[in-house]
């Protein structure tokens, strides 16, 4: 994630865009200890995706750039994910259209505006 975030504020950097828009995609549980057997690894590498992107963020910040780093962190998803765990099927889940929609709406604010970090869920989702 680092490395593919450093080539792609270099790309804008070189054609000088200077109002670009990094967007990684990270989890609920990027920012929380998730309590089921097996998935510690995948929190870890979310909770590193936390830190890396506030990182970069302030980086660029520091450099006076003005492109924006964003933090998106979904709750359950529909995915293969979310069956492997064996999260119940009744438990409500975010399609990938909705984290898609989400995605456009973070594009989407003014220039001044930079949406840091968003956490979105399924209206009722608890996190199993």
């Amino acid at each position: 994630l680092s490395h593919f975030a450093k080539l792609a504020v270099q790309s804008m950097q070189k054609r000088n865009v200077e109002e670009g828009h990094i967007i990684n995609i990270n989890s609920y549980v990027g920012h929380r200890i998730f309590g089921v057997a097996g998935v510690a690894p995948y929190c870890a590498s979310k909770n590193a995706v936390t830190v890396l992107t506030e990182s970069l963020r302030r980086e660029l910040g520091a450099g006076n750039s003005k492109i924006k780093v964003t933090s998106l962190s979904p709750g359950l998803v529909g995915t293969e994910l979310s069956d492997a765990i064996h999260v119940p099927e009744s438990a409500p889940r975010l399609s990938a259209q909705e984290v898609t929609d989400t995605v456009m709406y973070v594009i989407s604010t003014p220039p001044g505006v930079n949406v840091i970090e968003l956490t979105v869920m399924k209206t009722g989702d608890v996190i199993y």
